[in-house]
């Protein structure tokens, strides 16, 4: 998701005043290029990372905090509590 897309959210989010019940997980990895097998594993993310360093070289840079970012989000996933709603938004690209 672009940037542009997750300020337009938030934005919502924030209008409707329910950001003390409502937290946005942003994902913003672009999964319409590369490799997407075995994310939930370290090796399915190296190799999508080696994948881009060895294809899109302006895009190293960007991949380079990808574990730390991955791991951060499945502690954000993992707080949410069993019994809340999840709504999914996606932008295309």
């Amino acid at each position: 998701m672009e940037l542009k897309d997750i300020l337009a959210i938030k934005k919502a989010t924030d209008s409707l005043d329910c950001t003390e019940t409502h937290k946005l997980i942003t994902l913003r990895e672009n999964d319409t290029i590369g490799p997407i097998t075995g994310l939930d594993s370290l090796e399915g993310r190296m190799a999508r990372s080696n994948w881009f360093r060895n294809n899109i070289a302006e895009a190293f840079d960007a991949y380079t905090e990808f574990e730390e970012e991955y791991n951060e989000l499945l502690d954000k996933i993992e707080q949410i509590p069993e019994q809340a709603e999840i709504m999914v938004w996606a932008s295309g690209y």
